[in-house]
Order: C-alpha cells, then structure tokens, then sequence
C-alpha cells in the first residue's frame, strides 16, 4: 500500500496517486451504491482514455486488493435503520432500539436470502492508529 500512495498515476504527476485514485473509486462506487459491473465499466474507460497509465487497476476486485491491507483495520458497526442508535460498545449486544424499542433485525430481508438475521444498515469506521 505505501508503493501505491508513491506511485503517480502518471508520469510527471505529482498531485494523485495510485492510492488516490483507487480510494476516490471507491468512494464514488460506495457512495452511488453502483454494481460491480458498471465499477468495472468505467476503470476499463480510463485505462482505454489513458493507456499508458498502468496504475488504473482493471476491475473491481484488483481495486481491492490495493486497499486490503486497511481491511483489516475496519470496524463494522451495525446501525438502526433510523440512524438513531449505533449498536457499538455498551450496546453491541442489545436485539431493540433504545429510543424507539423496534428490532435491530431486518428479518424480512434475512428470509429472503435464507441466511441468519441481518441488520437494517451497518457503517465502517477506520479507527486512527497512533
């Protein structure tokens, strides 16, 4: 990862790395909620519009394996759906909201895919290392 944050996106480049790129990727898929295959899509028109660029990862998956080193880092925090309460801490093991007394369980959800209960939303907190 700290190859990645050296490397500039392209020669003579000084302002965005390798890091960079792949980290405002990611944050763009996340924050547009966007399938992998439209991710996919749009690395391989950056690499077709700048073609001596080969820090422009191919897909989605080699998008995260530049970043898997932070992965190990992420806490996961599941959330009411309300965004009223964070199960975090004290309250990791409470099943209801504490202000509105609703379940912590999308149960719906978790029927359809035949899986154990899954939570309304989660958030992923990167605690700073000192």
């Amino acid at each position: 990862m700290i190859q990645a944050a050296q490397h500039p996106l392209y020669n003579d480049c000084s302002t965005h790395s390798e890091l960079f790129a792949v980290v405002r990727l990611l944050s763009i898929k996340s924050k547009y909620n966007m399938p992998q295959n439209y991710f996919n899509e749009i690395v391989q028109l950056m690499k077709e519009m700048c073609p001596l660029n080969k820090y422009v990862p191919n897909n989605y998956g080699q998008t995260k394996m530049v970043i898997s080193d932070l992965d190990n880092d992420v806490v996961q925090i599941d959330c009411y759906q309300k965004g009223c309460m964070l199960f975090f801490k004290e309250d990791v093991d409470l099943d209801t909201c504490k202000f509105y007394g609703h379940s912590r369980w999308n149960r719906q959800k978790s029927q359809q895919r035949n899986q154990n209960p899954l939570t309304y939303s989660r958030m992923h907190y990167l605690p700073l290392k000192p």
